[in-house]
């Protein structure tokens, strides 16, 4: 089937294209949607699925208007009473077997080659059943995200699930990479203009402003980082953290190119400072660079941690 000439990629024909390389033609049943060919008492049998709307029975639920779908068989049309959906008609097993939510809900169904005997062969109640597919004798179709098998259309057969694990590519197992340009969260340049502490994603990172890799200042899963400062000419910025639960202010130094630093633990290194009677806010846009707490009242002492 193709739309080739068509105004719209949904109006296709069936075409004929012979095997020595002939460019073959249209067939004259007007558009299809769907079609399948079969052995039936030693004759060939097309089936056909007309007048179909441009998108699945799913997107366009319970519809019951001209456009449902009409089901032939060589000419002879089935089902002319049914009034619902029809869609991905299939010869299995003797029978032809299709989708239709004319009960409701979109589900699998089957019937003889004179459209006699029709049989419901699943029983979903909240999503339709989509995407039918046929090997000749078993039946495959997807619901709610899981693929569901009916092994053969006896009046007992039960349709279960397909364990099926999905792996992926390389490309997509890998780490995802954050650009940071969109989460910049804060940013406090030193007094040479030529790096800058740079708060990302909750976490601070001391960045040149040129060349040179990214150091990182602080970075522990679970605590978020803000309102970085720089504290003068010594090395040192402050910045405010809930690593013990509440808001404190954090000072720390700064890296350097060789990778010496203050110990940790010594008391310039880290210490912390909690609010007394109000939380971190920012001052006005006059306030200095060394007035990290605004007008708030503050007392240091050191934390649990040694911070």
């Amino acid at each position: 089937m193709a739309s080739h000439g068509e105004p719209f990629s949904y109006f296709t024909w069936a075409h004929k294209v012979p095997t020595d390389g002939d460019p073959g033609g249209r067939l004259p049943w007007g558009p299809v949607a769907d079609i399948q060919l079969a052995d039936i008492d030693g004759e060939h049998r097309t089936l056909l699925l007309t007048g179909t709307p441009p998108h699945e029975p799913a997107a366009w639920k319970r519809y019951r208007g001209g456009a449902m779908g009409r089901l032939w068989l060589h000419g002879r049309r089935l089902l002319a009473d049914l009034e619902g959906h029809l869609h991905s008609p299939m010869f299995v097993d003797g029978r032809i077997a299709f989708l239709s939510d004319h009960e409701g809900i979109g589900n699998l169904y089957s019937c003889s080659y004179d459209g006699s005997d029709l049989r419901r062969h699943t029983d979903h109640d909240a999503f339709y059943a989509r995407h039918a597919a046929s090997d000749g004798t078993r039946v495959v179709y997807q619901c709610a995200g899981d693929l569901w098998i009916v092994d053969d259309l006896s009046p007992t057969a039960t349709p279960r699930t397909l364990d099926v694990r999905l792996s992926g590519p390389r490309a997509g197992r890998r780490t995802y990479q954050v650009p940071a340009a969109q989460h910049v969260d804060g940013i406090s340049v030193d007094e040479t203009g030529r790096a800058s502490a740079v708060v990302v994603r909750g976490s601070l990172y001391w960045l040149t402003h040129r060349d040179g890799p990214a150091r990182t200042i602080t970075d522990t899963p679970g605590v978020r980082v803000r309102l970085p400062e720089m504290l003068g000419s010594g090395g040192q910025v402050a910045y405010v953290t809930d690593a013990d639960g509440e808001d404190a202010i954090e000072i720390a130094y700064l890296p350097r190119a060789t990778g010496d630093r203050e110990p940790a633990d010594s008391p310039p290194a880290r210490w912390a400072a909690h609010w007394s009677w109000c939380r971190t806010r920012r001052a006005s846009a006059s306030r200095s660079p060394r007035t990290t707490a605004g007008s708030c009242s503050w007392t240091p002492r050191r934390s649990p941690t040694g911070r």
